[in-house]
């Protein structure tokens, strides 16, 4: 879940629930509804910063689109890009992109690259490339039951890190070395850690499964954890999606195995407390009036709670 940064308008996508569909919930009016974006089976959203973000339309590997929406008028499109093989084509009838490269990454098949395969997407102002991730391989990973979930910046080294599914560690990879590539070890939960980039501290989180842990963006030394869903009758329980405030004074994980939300304390990196929700909260934001809002983990329905 993403909010703007007024965070008055939340959106997310569960892609088994919302497929190729926009949720948004507005503060104003207190109500949650859907906006749909396109035929894809899932959406990955990101925030891009000035109350304006980005989706990743996900089809059947033929083609991948990127859009870029305002939080206030999410159905209309600001810009996008369309891949469909190696020369991907910008939208020149609509906003150019960032001067800034972004950058996306999604699978496609043999019918569109003749090469099937996960891709960096980079799009910058006018133009965009793809690059094969080669280092995404049999060799390394299981085909069938892995993939490239996210891809992130790291603002001071250019670097690029890796989300991988089912996997206990972060992919860190050097563009300005020729690519040299770098895994970085987790814990051992193989869950589907997604890298946070926080703004106000040199540090990379990733949730593994059922800790949160935090390493340093300079040295990628893991420098804390924490466990936040413990096990049950011997098995081993998930949590939810990362979420913090642009000033990042807290961080907030939901517990769909607990019922609640759990506010961690970004500094020492402890459990602070926890807030009861109804059913099984896996994404969740706090609105700036303390309003938390989250979703159902199954059902994709509109949890509520207080964090005061």
């Amino acid at each position: 879940m993403i909010t703007d940064q007024g965070r008055q308008i939340a959106v997310s996508n569960l892609g088994w629930v919302d497929h190729g569909s926009l949720w948004r919930f507005d503060a104003v009016s207190g109500r949650a509804d859907a906006v749909r974006l396109s035929d894809a089976s899932h959406l990955a959203l990101r925030d891009m910063g000035g109350d304006e973000f980005t989706a990743v339309h996900h089809f059947d590997g033929s083609r991948v689109e990127i859009t870029g929406h305002s939080f206030a008028s999410p159905a209309g499109v600001l810009r996008r890009v369309v891949v469909t093989g190696w020369a991907p084509r910008v939208d020149g009838d609509l906003a150019p992109w960032p001067p800034a490269a972004s950058h996306f990454v999604a699978w496609l098949n043999d019918r569109a690259t003749g090469a099937a395969g996960y891709y960096l997407i980079s799009v910058t102002g006018g133009e965009a490339v793809i690059a094969r991730l080669d280092w995404f391989s049999a060799d390394s990973y299981d085909l069938g039951y892995q993939s490239v979930i996210a891809v992130r910046d790291v603002p001071e080294t250019g670097e690029l890190v890796f989300g991988v599914q089912r996997s206990s560690h972060l992919v860190v990879v050097t563009p300005a070395h020729g690519g040299a590539v770098r895994r970085v070890g987790l814990g051992a939960g193989c869950g589907n850690a997604v890298p946070w980039i926080r703004a106000h501290a040199p540090e990379v989180w990733a949730v593994d499964y059922d800790t949160l842990v935090r390493l340093d963006r300079h040295t990628w030394t893991v420098t804390g954890t924490v466990r936040l869903q413990h096990a049950s009758q011997g098995t081993r329980l998930f949590t939810g999606d990362l979420w913090m405030p642009p000033d990042e004074g807290f961080a907030v994980i939901p517990r769909p195995f607990s019922a609640d939300i759990a506010i961690i304390d970004p500094v020492t990196l402890t459990l602070d407390r926890t807030v009861p929700t109804s059913g099984q909260p896996l994404v969740a934001a706090v609105l700036d009036d303390s309003r938390i809002i989250a979703r159902d983990w199954k059902t994709g329905d509109l949890l509520r709670a207080d964090l005061r």
